[in-house]
């Protein structure tokens, strides 16, 4: 058992990683441009990468693609006389529920699309596939958005049930490498392979908390991201002939402090302060637009008879299930057993091989085939 060893979890290139399955599996194509593709929705929305980086454009698409369907559940539960093309409107019968009613109606969407059933529907039956399009997207952005909820508030126990949900998500979306991680992570963190203390430590190691809020953690390898890039800066700015590489980082290293307490106390003097924070440009105009074009089109209402598509993405989760025990087999006999071949020797490695993962992973109830 280990009770030193403290890795250090990148769940930054994990979110990175996640996203981009996101996306190879729902964006559609051109000639599939139907409500249920990240495709439809990114031209709805009018998303374009501009100067953002590749993965916050595929970030804020589908994150908003997420609020948009999640929205346009709700327009369904609209009384008569609540029009959904009005905004005021929805907005002035939000303001009226109370909130036992306004739970009632988020538990109904729950129960309407947030089911394994639903993402996985038996073969037997009809199958709604744009329907099932919606619920597996809409399921699978649940998951991700609870890792960054949980990384934002430094929630370990909601990044443990995420890390077991990989498990099955990058089996079944041939994301090899993150697969074998999630199986890792999950080793390390719950099972008897570390002790508790250090099952804690380990996840909260790869948070940081620079400003010292209760919402204010992020990832340590962003962190170390944010530092790449400023060294990159300093080189291309500071870096001269008579100054080399290695004179200009321990110099910029030794100073750095100094900068830092200097900065903060011309801000104090003058009672100026930089917010270097990104702001966020409020989309909820055009979120709206694409709920009411999603619900007005009853794309993601299911039809009970059942209804072809020309989307059908691959059903990550019930693939990941029919993949997971070959991956286990395999990381027990890689790590646990300690045979990495000529690269790696691990005579000590511990011996504790994950024998299920029966109390990580929840399925629903009336869900009998998964």
């Amino acid at each position: 058992k280990y009770s030193w060893l403290l890795a250090v979890p990148g769940l930054f290139h994990w979110r990175t990683n996640y996203i981009d399955m996101i996306h190879d599996t729902y964006s559609g194509s051109e000639h599939a441009a139907v409500e249920s593709t990240l495709y439809h929705n990114k031209n709805y929305l009018g998303c374009v990468q501009g100067n953002k980086s590749m993965f916050h454009h595929k970030e804020e698409v589908a994150t908003r693609a997420f609020d948009a369907r999640a929205t346009a559940l709700f327009y369904r539960l609209l009384p008569q006389g609540v029009h959904a093309a009005q905004p005021t409107q929805v907005d002035n019968y939000i303001r009226k529920l109370s909130h036992t009613t306004f739970l009632a109606k988020v538990e109904e969407i729950r129960q309407y699309i947030f089911r394994a059933a639903e993402q996985s529907p038996r073969a037997s039956e009809p199958i709604d596939y744009e329907f099932s399009a919606h619920a597996k997207f809409l399921q699978q952005m649940e998951t991700y958005k609870t890792l960054k909820y949980a990384i934002k508030h430094a929630d370990v126990g909601l990044i443990k049930r995420v890390l077991a949900r990989c498990c099955l998500l990058f089996h079944g979306s041939d994301k090899s490498k993150y697969a074998f991680l999630s199986l890792y992570m999950t080793w390390l963190t719950q099972t008897d392979a570390a002790s508790k203390e250090l099952q804690d430590a380990i996840l909260a190691n790869g948070l940081v908390n620079l400003r010292g809020t209760d919402d204010g953690w992020f990832e340590m390898d962003r962190l170390n991201e944010f530092f790449n890039l400023q060294m990159k800066t300093l080189m291309a700015t500071r870096r001269t002939s008579t100054i080399d590489t290695v004179d200009l980082f321990r110099r910029t290293a030794l100073s750095a402090s100094y900068c830092t307490d200097l900065k903060a106390a011309v801000e104090a003097a003058f009672g100026e302060h930089t917010n270097g924070r990104h702001q966020v440009k409020d989309a909820s105009r055009e979120v709206r637009h694409l709920a009411y074009q999603i619900a007005a089109s009853r794309s993601i209402t299911k039809h009970m008879r059942g209804r072809n598509s020309p989307f059908k993405p691959t059903d990550t989760l019930q693939r990941g299930v029919g993949l997971l025990n070959s991956g286990v087999k395999r990381f027990n006999n890689t790590v646990v057993e300690g045979r990495w071949g000529d690269e790696e020797d691990l005579d000590n490695a511990t011996t504790t091989p994950i024998s299920a993962l029966d109390d990580i992973i929840t399925i629903d109830d009336d869900s009998d085939e998964l």
